[in-house]
């Protein structure tokens, strides 16, 4: 079985969980209803 699609989307995932930690916090509040990045890659 070849987990390559599977290992390059968690690498991904991986990524950009580490761009959200490194901004620093300074993007908007989402619309009310709307989930933040946290909630999204949880």
């Amino acid at each position: 079985m070849d987990t390559t699609p599977l290992r390059d989307a968690y690498h991904a995932l991986l990524d950009a969980a580490a761009t959200v930690a490194g901004s620093g916090g300074t993007s908007p509040a989402p619309p009310g209803g709307e989930w933040n990045a946290d909630q999204i890659l949880a």
